[in-house]
């Protein structure tokens, strides 16, 4: 989802780290985001290429803000906020359900976040 649509600029660089954002980079964020996924020109192409169902790999909880590939989960708790907050998501939901189609989440609860670091 992340080298999709860009919707909500405003969430590029939530955390205003170095390496959060740069959309000319293979391995960090690009914007990307649900507002972005759930764009009518995004959901008309993919419903007149015959999809019936949306996979959101990666997991939509909050991951390294360094890492992009959504395979980098810190806390099940909260919702990865580059893609946006749980009101976006359910209104993704509504209009992709609208359409006659499906979302499927994945939990990549076996890649969690390395955020162990080494001293010297």
């Amino acid at each position: 989802m992340d080298k999709w649509i860009d919707g909500d600029p405003t969430n590029n660089d939530f955390f205003k780290l170095i390496y959060e954002y740069d959309w000319r980079e293979t391995q960090l964020r690009s914007g990307g985001d649900t507002a972005g996924l759930m764009d009518d020109r995004g959901l008309d192409y993919l419903q007149a290429m015959g999809y019936q169902a949306i996979y959101i790999a990666g997991t939509n909880f909050v991951n390294m803000p360094w890492q992009a590939d959504g395979y980098s989960a810190i806390d099940f708790t909260l919702m990865e906020p580059h893609f946006g907050d749980l009101a976006i998501w359910n209104e993704f939901m509504d209009k992709v359900h609208a359409r006659g189609m499906y979302v499927i989440f994945d939990l990549t609860v076996g890649t969690m976040g390395d955020m162990i670091g080494f001293k010297g």
